[in-house]
C-alpha cells in the first residue's frame, strides 16, 4: 500500500508501486510465503471487494450510445492489441516445439485479464486520459475476454495431466536390487514422530537407507500437486499419506461435513493423481508411533503384521509390499487371502494375476517360518468382516490391505453404505474404525493408476507378473 501511495503520489501508475516490490521479495518461503498468508484476509476480503465496487461505481452502460462513434478507434485498437498478443504467444511456443494443445492453452492464458487492469483503466479516468465510455467499453471488453478464455482453459488444460505416466512406478515392479524410492507427506500431528523414526532408521541401516527432508508452504487446494511433481521428479515407488485421524474422529463424535471434507482432500486428489503406488497410513493410537520409535533404538524388536489378500490390483501391490516387509527378520507376517464361495463374482483375469503373484508369494516364503499364510472362503460382505473380526486378537502391530481396485464385488457385499472415508476403502476403513478393537496401525495401499489404464495394460501387467514369478 505504501508502495502504491509513493507512485501515484509521483504521478506514476499505482500498479508499478506494488509490481517492483513483488519483484524485489523472493518468491516462496520463507518471507514471500509469510507477506501472502499475513495479507491475504485483508487484501481479499475488505481491499478487493472495494476495488471491484469502485469499478462499478465508474462503470455506465448508457455512455456508450452517446459516444459510439469515439468509441470503434478504441475498441479497434484493444482488439487488434488481443490478437496480437495471441498469435505471437502461440508462434513463439510452436517454435519452441510446444504441443499445439498446450501452446493454445498458453496464449489464452496470457490473454486473460484480472483486477491489475482494472486498477490502471481507473489511473487513466482519474488522470482524465479517458472518459467514462472509454473505460465502460475497456471493463466491458476485459470480462468479456476472461469470461471466454476462462472455460476454454478448463477443457484444454488439466494441471494433473502431467503427474499420471505410462510408467510403472509401483512395488510390484520394482525389481528386489534396485533403489526403493518413497517420499514421505508428513501432517503436523505425527512430523516430529516420523522425522525420528526416520532419522534413527537411517543411522541403524548405515549405506542402505538415505533421506532426504523436503518442507513446502502452499494452500491446501493444490498441495496435492507439489505431493505428486516430488514424486515425479525424485521418481518415487511409494508416496506414503497419514490419514489424519480427527476426520476419522469427527465423523464419529458428529463433526462437520466441512471438517472431514477438508481433512481428506489432499489424500483424495493425490490418489486420484498420483504418479506412483500410493500408502495411507492409519495411526490409531498416539502411544503406538512412540511405540515404534522405540523399537527402532532397541537391537532385536518382534513386529507381528496382518496382510488381508481381498485380489485386484491394490491387493496385489501390498503383497509385494508385505512381502518386502517379511525379509526383515524380525516381522512376523500373516498372509490371509479371501475367496468368494463357488468363485462367484470373480474377474478371469484377476483371478489369473492374483494366483500368480499369490503363487510366487508362497513358493519364496514357503521354508519362512515367520511367514504364515491362509486362505478363507466367504459368501458376502458380512462373513468377510466376520472373519477379520475372528482373526484380531490384537497381537498385530499393523494392518495391511489393498484399497478397492479389482476387489470381487462379492466379498463386499452390503458393506458399501456403511463406508464413509473413501480414501481408505471398505476394508481399510473398518479396520480403522473405532468399533474395530485394538491399537493396530492400518496401512492402506493404491497400485498406480497408469495414463489411459484399461484392458490392454491390463494384459500387459499380466505378461510382466508371469516373468516376474516364474522364470
Amino acid at each position: 500500500m505504501v508502495m502504491g501511495f509513493l507512485t501515484d503520489m509521483f504521478g506514476i501508475a499505482i500498479g508499478n508501486g506494488p509490481l517492483w516490490l513483488g519483484l524485489v521479495i523472493p518468491d516462496g518461503p520463507p518471507l514471500g510465503a509469510t507477506l501472502v498468508e499475513r495479507s491475504e484476509t485483508i487484501m481479499t476480503e475488505i481491499l478487493m471487494p472495494f476495488s471491484f465496487t469502485l469499478v462499478g461505481l465508474y462503470t455506465d452502460v448508457f455512455t456508450l450510445s452517446a459516444g459510439w462513434s469515439g468509441i470503434w478507434p478504441l475498441l479497434l485498437m484493444a482488439f487488434a492489441a488481443f490478437v496480437a498478443k495471441f498469435v505471437a504467444t502461440l508462434v513463439t511456443s510452436l517454435y519452441f516445439k510446444m504441443p499445439f494443445r498446450e501452446s493454445l492453452t498458453l496464449s489464452l492464458i496470457m490473454s486473460l485479464r484480472g483486477q491489475v487492469e482494472l486498477v490502471l483503466f481507473i489511473h487513466w479516468i482519474d488522470k482524465k486520459m479517458i472518459k467514462k465510455a472509454s473505460f465502460t467499453t475497456l471493463v466491458l471488453l476485459t470480462t468479456l475476454v476472461t469470461a471466454v478464455c476462462t472455460p476454454l482453459i478448463s477443457i484444454l488444460y488439466d494441471p494433473t495431466r502431467p503427474y499420471m505416466t505410462n510408467k510403472k512406478r509401483t512395488i510390484q515392479h520394482t525389481p528386489a536390487n534396485t533403489e526403493f524410492h518413497i517420499e514421505h507427506y508428513l501432517g503436523h500431528s505425527s512430523r516430529n514422530t516420523i522425522h525420528n523414526a526416520l532419522k534413527i532408521y537411517e543411522e541403524t541401516k548405515e549405506n542402505l537407507v538415505k533421506i532426504h527432508l523436503y518442507t513446502t508452504v502452499s494452500p491446501r487446494r493444490s498441495m496435492y500437486q507439489d505431493i505428486c511433481e516430488l514424486a515425479l521428479v525424485n521418481k518415487a515407488t511409494l508416496i506414503i499419506l497419514p490419514f489424519h485421524k480427527e476426520s476419522l474422529d469427527s465423523h464419529r463424535n458428529g463433526g462437520t461435513q466441512t471438517v472431514r471434507q477438508r481433512m481428506q482432500s489432499v489424500n483424495s486428489n493425490v490418489l486420484a493423481h498420483a504418479p506412483c503406488s500410493v500408502g495411507i497410513l492409519v495411526e490409531k493410537s498416539p502411544l503406538q508411533g512412540q511405540l515404534v520409535l522405540r523399537s527402532f533404538r532397541r537391537p532385536r524388536s518382534t513386529h507381528h503384521f496382518a496382510m488381508l489378500f481381498l485380489g485386484g490390483a491394490d491387493s496385489r501391490e501390498a503383497l509385494v509390499y508385505a512381502d518386502r516387509m517379511a525379509e526383515n527378520p524380525d516381522v512376523h507376517l500373516s498372509v490371509i487371502r479371501f475367496l468368494s464361495h463357488n468363485y462367484e463374482g470373480d474377474d478371469e483375469m484377476e483371478k489369473k494375476l492374483d494366483d500368480g503373484l499369490v503363487t510366487w508369494f508362497w513358493v519364496k516364503n514357503e521354508t519362512n517360518d515367520q511367514v504364515a499364510y491362509r486362505e478363507v472362503v466367504v459368501r458376502n460382505g458380512e462373513e468377510t468382516v466376520a472373519a477379520i473380526h475372528a482373526m484380531n486378537d490384537l497381537s498385530y502391530d499393523l494392518w495391511i490391505v489393498g484399497r478397492k481396485q479389482g476387489i470381487n464385488p462379492m466379498l463386499l457385499e452390503g458393506l458399501s453404505d456403511w463406508s464413509e472415508n473413501h480414501e481408505l476403502g471398505i476394508i481399510g476403513d473398518y479396520i480403522a474404525s473405532m468399533d474395530f478393537c485394538g491399537v493396530a496401525s492400518v496401512l492402506v495401499i493404491q497400485q498406480q493408476v497408469l495414463r489411459g489404464q484399461g484392458v490392454a495394460n491390463r494384459v500387459h501387467a499380466y505378461d510382466r507378473l508371469s516373468t516376474i514369478c516364474y522364470e
